[in-house]
């Protein structure tokens, strides 16, 4: 193989993984988001009250 296919097919796998990266962490900051900024009184539905 040519090395310049070789260094382009590299570099589109890397910026891929890279995308790849960027995107499940904002998906994890996002699901994040929700979950905190959800309903505050299920998250306390467990407490009965003193």
């Amino acid at each position: 193989m040519n090395a310049n296919i070789v260094g382009a097919l590299t570099t589109a796998l890397w910026i891929l993984i890279e995308l790849i990266q960027f995107s499940y962490m904002a998906y994890l900051a996002w699901r994040h988001r929700n979950v905190t900024g959800g309903n505050p009184v299920g998250t306390r539905s467990a407490y009965t009250g003193a």
